[in-house]
């Protein structure tokens, strides 16, 4: 079992230039094919209990490197790394801010294609709710308002507990798979 830490993206970007660590980066396929850290490998969230045997293969052969997390902004990352950690007797860390500070760290990145990102997806999607749900109360009935107080909870518990029922919906569109 591992103690997950957090690194500073200044202290990644060393650490990228001294050697090339193992660096996991679990967004959805959709969003690491649209842009990465050059050397990163793509293991999504969601399918990271799938990519746990070939995970724990490859990170046998060299059981004294340290395993990074990083996601879009962190918080996946988190949960990543929390979920191997109890797995692995390796170094985890997760990198804070994710892939964005690394671009504004100015790393080596990778782009293909521009999309939208998953968090951006759950706020069009959430935002869209609630605007239905006002407009449903003022045009066919009252109760529909609670359907907008109903997304604004499930918005709140996603954020206290880092785990969104829309965001792992959306994930597993169709548009957000990588195609190839």
């Amino acid at each position: 079992m591992s103690i997950v830490k957090t690194v500073s993206v200044s202290d990644f970007k060393a650490e990228f230039k001294n050697q090339a660590p193992l660096c996991i980066d679990v967004r959805t396929k959709k969003e690491f094919a649209s842009f990465h850290v050059e050397g990163a490998i793509n293991m999504p969230l969601l399918d990271l209990e799938a990519f746990e045997i070939r995970a724990l293969a490859d990170l046998s052969s060299a059981p004294e490197k340290p395993v990074y997390f990083l996601c879009h902004s962190g918080k996946r990352a988190e949960t990543a790394a929390k979920l191997m950690g109890k797995k692995l007797d390796l170094p985890i860390w997760v990198v804070e801010g994710g892939t964005v500070a690394c671009i504004d760290a100015g790393m080596a990145i990778l782009r293909t294609k521009d999309t939208i990102s998953l968090e951006r997806q759950i706020r069009i999607v959430t935002g869209g709710l609630v605007v239905l749900g006002v407009v449903l109360g003022a045009l066919v009935h009252p109760a529909f308002y609670g359907f907008s107080a109903l997304v604004g909870c499930a918005q709140m518990f996603a954020g206290v507990t880092g785990s969104c029922v829309i965001g792992t919906a959306l994930s597993r569109m169709s548009w957000n798979q990588a195609i190839g």
